[in-house]
């Protein structure tokens, strides 16, 4: 892999396991999410493409436990090619001179290589961004001899099905369901529909527009059973070049109501794949300013940064509040495209500080899903408030396949936690008001019902959990899970005295609605203040829960020999509810997360007895543990881990990137840079700046977004430059403890 700034760069052909790299060259505008696929190729698994519409799912076949299950669908593939030169079709043979290319700056993904010494091919695709609906695609074939007769469909293919979502090494992964049930084959625009419960109908069409040597040539409409376009049937001289540019579109049933008229309406329009690209780009720009994050260093960890960003950026949802972003986004069918607790702990604080609009929608969906919430909990015998399902889908049924949800809890603290972040951050009191003011109270029901007092110690417990560290599946006082309720329940306390005195008319209905009372309050700062936490008072140690500390320790070296998960290795899951073995950071990312509850004895106390501990069986796992170093001295180990962090995807670390890319740890990388190396933190209109920097950086530079300010920083081994460009600043900056 090459790095040059804005580009990543692959020479590397690998035709056999090439789709190991699809799903990192991804490209999208949070409606589409294409993987890097082979146009021209349609041979079997290979030929499938991969391209997901947010929120776009068939059905599924596991037993969800609760509701339908579904998966995330395969879509008709807009970019198909059939391209034969001579009459012989391009295949995977006889291939010089590859490489592919992602260009973060214009989120454009490109292929070129020589085919057989008779010509040069150049593909290249976009999702627009100024109208998600849209992708734009250039093929570009180039004579390198005499009299080449080329053969070339551009297509609309619904002869496709999902990939394997369990898929991961070893290479090419295997075919999965065809999730199309009716396919009705238009000129140049195709209508299906998906065997989801919603009998989705999808609807997409093309404008192709094609150039000999930049003169425009006709081509001849073309469709059979399954697909539709364009055939052009040219003959190139030596150096002839033949262009075809392709703007396609797409419109769904279940989020678009007149998705058939928009589609006529698209068809019906003059296009110019030109002005379309530019647009896209300008979109980009604007994204770029707010997020870009630069760091002078010699080695290529600016580029991987970006890459992490770029991919958090072309997941996220632009156009609804209807969806979020799924554990491995729109890149591949791993979890089936359903949301987690890393959205609002790991990639939401990115939005939140870069794109605040964008941070409200991913809230907004849990706003939208809140009633399914308190359904839920009611299924689980719950007597009030919400508990949000721990797979979600986009409607807000729980979709695990067994009873292992019910227990992580700690999800409820995760999206009060991101709640009050963004409305500190944002200061959106209208969001507040009008719905993070429900959700907090309803989460706060929820603490209250799942909290048990003990009269034998005088503390409130919470019982049967499973914390962040999944490999100790029901512990009681998990102290993550603990703490983080905590800081909630007396948030919501905080909300709704805000309410009553701020918003009283607003108060009164909410209460009416929801028959709230204050005597609730009362109750909740009760349990905030009492509940328990194992603590180990001459260690200066949190336990992660009270019997970690006397399980029998666990042999990292033996049973995980090599980077694979410990279970990948022939370890029996059972078998370590008897160990202190951590999968992922869960103390350690509670440090994080509530730093101002802990002091930096603590804080150290926890790092070095929790790190030699944990297998890093997650790819949440990392981003903690950089962060947690930086901000105890340990620079060097924060380092290593962020590298693990920042190229997880780019290097394939946990052989499993064919299967759809780690978002979570996209949103790691840039908390790990930003809150640990750079120090940064905001509350209550104050903005601090500690950094401790890398040994190999020389400066970072980036933008912030706080309370409708654009705070620019710049940190170096020198020192620090922070300055709001806003006019009339309210922020107020402490640079290393200087204001």
């Amino acid at each position: 892999m090459k790095y040059t700034g804005w580009k990543i760069i692959s020479d590397e052909f690998e035709n056999g396991n090439r789709q190991s790299k699809d799903a990192l060259f991804t490209v999208g505008n949070g409606y589409f999410g294409i993987r890097g696929f082979f146009e021209e190729n349609g041979e079997a698994a290979v030929g499938n493409g991969g391209i997901y519409v947010a929120g776009i799912v068939g059905k599924g076949f596991h037993k969800s436990y609760t509701g339908k299950s579904r998966e995330l669908c395969n879509i008709a593939n807009i970019f198909r090619v059939r391209l034969s030169v001579n009459g012989n079709g391009i295949n995977g043979t006889e291939v010089s001179d590859f490489s592919r290319t992602l260009d973060m700056k214009n989120a454009v993904y490109s292929r070129r290589y020589i085919w057989n010494n008779s010509v040069a091919l150049e593909f290249s695709r976009f999702a627009d961004m100024a109208d998600v609906h849209r992708v734009g695609q250039k093929i570009v074939v180039k004579s390198l001899t005499d009299n080449n007769k080329i053969d070339l469909y551009a297509l609309i293919d619904t002869d496709v099905v999902n990939l394997n979502k369990v898929s991961c090494e070893p290479l090419p992964i295997q075919p999965g369901r065809d999730h199309i049930t009716e396919r009705k084959i238009g000129a140049n625009s195709v209508e299906t529909v998906l065997d989801d419960e919603d009998c989705t109908r999808l609807y997409a069409a093309q404008k192709v527009m094609a150039f000999i040597n930049g003169k425009p040539v006709g081509g001849v409409a073309y469709a059979d059973s399954r697909a539709t376009g364009m055939r052009y049937g040219i003959v190139l001289a030596r150096d002839d070049e033949l262009v075809i540019k392709k703007v396609a579109a797409v419109y769904t049933s279940k989020y678009e109501p007149d998705a058939k008229e928009e589609t006529a309406a698209f068809l019906r329009t003059d296009i110019d794949y030109d002005a379309v690209f530019n647009d896209s780009c300008a979109e980009w720009e604007k994204r770029w300013n707010a997020a870009n994050v630069e760091i002078k260093t010699d080695t290529d960890d600016d580029t991987a940064v970006r890459y992490n960003l770029f991919e958090l950026m072309c997941a996220c949802p632009v156009h609804t509040d209807k969806v979020s972003i799924g554990a491995r986004g729109l890149t591949g069918e791993m979890y089936e495209g359903c949301v987690f607790w890393d959205t609002e702990i790991f990639q939401l604080p990115f939005f939140i500080y870069s794109d605040p609009a964008a941070a409200r929608r991913l809230l907004t969906f849990r706003y939208n899903t809140l009633e399914q919430a308190r359904r839920y909990a009611r299924e689980l015998r719950m007597e009030a408030g919400a508990q949000y399902p721990w797979q979600v889908s986009e409607k807000g049924i729980e979709q695990t396949e067994s009873s292992a949800g019910f227990f992580s809890v700690h999800l409820m603290a995760d999206i009060a936690y991101a709640i009050k972040n963004y409305v500190n951050a944002s200061g959106d009191d209208e969001f507040l008001v009008s719905m993070g003011a429900e959700m907090l109270i309803e989460i706060a029901r929820f603490w209250e019902k799942r909290s048990i007092h003990s009269d034998f110690d005088g503390y409130y417990h919470i019982m049967t959990v499973r914390g962040p560290n999944e490999y100790s599946p029901i512990v009681d006082d998990n102290a993550f899970t603990n703490y983080m309720a905590a800081q909630n329940l007396l948030y919501a306390v905080a909300v709704a005295d805000m309410l009553e005195s701020d918003h009283p008319q607003e108060y009164k209905k909410l209460a009416e609605r929801i028959g709230f009372c204050r005597s609730e309050i009362k109750k909740w700062k009760d349990i905030a203040d009492n509940l328990y936490v194992g603590y180990d008072e001459k260690k200066h140690l949190v336990a992660e829960y009270p019997t970690y500390f006397n399980r029998y320790p666990f042999d990292i070296k033996k049973y995980k020999p090599t980077a694979k998960r410990i279970l990948e290795s022939g370890t029996p899951y059972d078998f370590l509810y008897f160990y202190q073995i951590t999968k992922q950071a869960d103390t350690v990312l509670l440090m994080c997360l509530l730093p101002d509850l802990f002091s930096d004895e603590e804080k150290k106390a926890a790092y070095e007895y929790y790190e030699p501990r944990t297998v890093h069986d997650s790819s949440l796992s990392y981003a903690p543990h950089a962060w947690l170093a930086s901000r105890i001295l340990k620079t060097e180990e924060a380092y290593a881990y962020f590298k693990q962090c920042a190229y997880l995807d780019i290097n394939d670390m946990k052989l499993n990137a064919v299967s759809g890319i780690h978002f979570a740890n996209f949103g790691g990388t840039w908390m790990s840079l930003v809150f640990g190396f750079c120090g940064i933190s905001f509350e209550n209109g104050v903005l601090k700046i500690d950094p401790k920097l890398p040994e190999k950086w020389e400066s970072v530079k980036l933008n912030l977004t706080c309370r409708g300010e654009n705070i620019h920083i710049e940190v170096s081994k020198k020192g620090v430059k922070a300055f709001s460009l806003s006019k009339d600043s309210k922020i107020k900056i402490l640079c290393e403890g200087n204001e």
